[in-house]
């Protein structure tokens, strides 16, 4: 009796020990191996593995809100009351690397709403490049002002016009560990950023403008020259369909940590044309007034946080551009810049504005990704 009872009591313990166990088995799974984005801090800090692929991408871009009061800085019309616009870019960007060196991709759109309408800018693709090293393919900023890096940094930098904008382009960079590069590019130009009527057209539709045409592009030629004190470049381009030249020479230094100043000159020798009273832009390049052109400025940091901007323009046909802002990081991304505007239009040959000036203050408050 004794026998069994042992007998019994091991079978049963022998059960329950192995319910006990597969019941463990299924409460307590293996964990999974977890998966990580492969951060591509080669490219920069935004870049990241595009999974499955050996391209690298990044996600960017920023909405901004503005109101403007006073007169417009550009063509002295008034702002009854204020008028205000949003706006949203993004710009996505790649880069991989090949056997026959790094491959990369640039775009940039834009969505905007401006005082109860889609803007005339909304929808439109801003920029969409491939470069391989130094050749690049595409639709980018004219290398006639990106190269040189624009003006200063204003929300109304270019009252003053100091080329075209957006334009297809080719173009190859060379550049060595020195500091020197060396840009050579051919461009399209467009026929919105340049364009003009003469009074034989006053009757017919009739624009000359300045997107190329005939299989003979815009050549654009620049060298640039880097070091820690600043740089300074030197830029020319050929207007092939207007037949004229501009360039341009743009000094940028670094007096301290927190002071830095820049002076650009340029010239043109395209003629100046008028109708209906206003200066007309004769070639892609060459859009100030008069034969030459200076602009110059600083920006001050006060702190990491707080930045001081001015800018100011005069032209050959009397035209004198100024602008002051300050640019207040209130939060990482989120900055908040007043900007004050003053032009003064003396041209006696552009009747429509000749003899008046501007006073007009913009505020922005963006918010960069």
């Amino acid at each position: 009796m004794k026998n069994n009872s042992i007998y019994l009591s091991s079978i049963f313990f022998l059960y329950f020990s192995n319910i006990s166990y597969a019941a463990d088995n299924i409460l307590s799974p293996e964990p999974e191996t977890p998966n990580y984005v492969r951060i591509c801090d080669t490219y920069g800090k935004t870049y990241f593995a595009i999974p499955g692929t050996q391209t690298c991408l990044s996600l960017g871009g920023y909405v901004r809100t503005t109101t403007q009061v006073g007169h417009d800085a550009y063509d002295n019309s008034s702002y009854h009351s204020p008028s205000s616009s949003v706006r949203f870019t993004l710009n996505p960007k790649t880069a991989a690397e090949t056997e026959l060196g790094t491959l990369k991709t640039a775009t940039s759109l834009r969505f905007e709403w401006g005082d109860g309408k889609d803007s005339k800018s909304s929808g439109t693709l801003r920029v969409a490049t491939m470069q391989l090293g130094g050749l690049k393919l595409g639709l980018d900023f004219s290398n006639f002002v990106s190269f040189s890096n624009y003006l200063g940094n204003m929300l109304n930098d270019d009252v003053i016009a100091y080329g075209g904008v957006r334009t297809s382009q080719i173009s190859y960079t060379y550049s060595n560990n020195n500091g020197f590069s060396a840009l050579l590019a051919l461009e399209q130009g467009n026929d919105k950023d340049s364009g003009y009527k003469t009074e034989k057209d006053k009757d017919a539709s009739l624009i000359h403008g300045g997107m190329a045409k005939d299989y003979v592009p815009h050549v654009v030629a620049g060298v640039k020259y880097e070091q820690d004190w600043g740089t300074i470049a030197t830029v020319a381009a050929y207007d092939s369909i207007n037949k004229s030249w501009a360039g341009k020479t743009k000094l940028d230094l670094k007096a301290s940590d927190a002071l830095s100043l820049w002076i650009q000159g340029a010239y043109k020798n395209n003629e100046d044309i008028y109708f209906d009273g206003k200066r007309q832009k004769t070639s892609f390049y060459g859009q100030w007034g008069g034969d030459w052109a200076t602009w110059g400025g600083l920006a001050y940091k006060f702190n990491s946080k707080t930045s001081l901007n001015t800018q100011i323009g005069y032209d050959g046909s009397k035209t004198l551009a100024t602008a002051i802002n300050l640019e207040y990081q209130m939060l990482p991304g989120l900055i908040i810049q007043p900007e004050l505007t003053y032009t003064k239009w003396s041209d006696a040959r552009a009747t429509a504005l000749s003899g008046q000036h501007s006073v007009g203050g913009t505020l922005l408050i963006q918010r960069t990704f």
